[in-house]
């Protein structure tokens, strides 16, 4: 179990560092991976890169952060603590150069509500019965992590329809496959259904968004 743990945290690290974005350049002459948040930085723009993936991301890592604590699972609960920092990080730096700050802090806003609200109404059922409560924020978290790892598809249609990945991040989908595997085995050696499906789901979902990049040419995108 030890190996096991070891090996999700670090994959975690991944998976929140593709979050910010590493890309490669297909300019002949400069083929060096950077970070998005440094092109944030040169271009003065967010571009076409959205913010609904690290959201979700933020969101789901706090719920789950709250199911570690309910069912005393210190691997769970510290992961998600590490990731839930990292997203909070990312969308600061998204918020400086978005163009849209007026419709983010609605999301930030609405984000808010949503999740206090659940929290509030978790903590009054675990008051209750914890067994309940932790079923119940099992769902919850169910959810919300497949809505995360589905996020990216959103922008499938604008993909299909430039024939360009210009949009999407090869390293978050790479992150995806190599996370929603080592969670899915995680939950398989603890017993926990909760942790298993939506892990599963990301797995298959992170091999979905890789097909787009093996369908549409490196050479017509530029990969973030």
């Amino acid at each position: 179990r030890t190996f096991l743990t070891k090996r999700i945290i670090l994959s975690f690290h991944d998976k929140t560092a593709a979050s910010f974005g590493l890309q490669r350049d297909t300019d002949d002459t400069n083929d060096e991976s950077r970070f998005v948040c440094q092109q944030f930085r040169t271009n003065k723009s967010t571009g076409d890169i959205p913010i609904l993936p690290f959201l979700t991301a933020a969101t789901t890592a706090l719920m789950w952060m709250a199911y570690g604590i309910l069912k005393h699972d210190d691997t769970i609960m510290l992961v998600n603590v590490v990731g839930l920092f990292m997203q909070i990080g990312y969308m600061v730096v998204f918020y400086a150069y978005t163009a849209e700050r007026a419709r983010l802090r609605v999301q930030l806003l609405f984000t808010l509500v949503a999740a206090g609200s659940t929290l509030l109404y978790i903590s009054y059922a675990f008051s209750v019965s914890e067994e309940s409560a932790v079923f119940q924020l099992g769902i919850i978290c169910n959810i919300i992590t497949v809505i995360m790892f589905a996020s990216p598809l959103s922008t499938v249609a604008l993909v299909i329809r430039t024939k360009s990945t210009m949009s999407m991040s090869l390293p978050m989908s790479v992150g995806m496959v190599l996370v929603g595997g080592l969670w899915f085995l995680y939950g398989i050696q603890v017993g926990d259904a909760f942790v298993e499906v939506p892990n599963f789901c990301g797995f298959v979902l992170g091999l979905i968004q890789l097909s787009l990049f093996v369908l549409y040419s490196r050479r017509t995108s530029e990969t973030l």
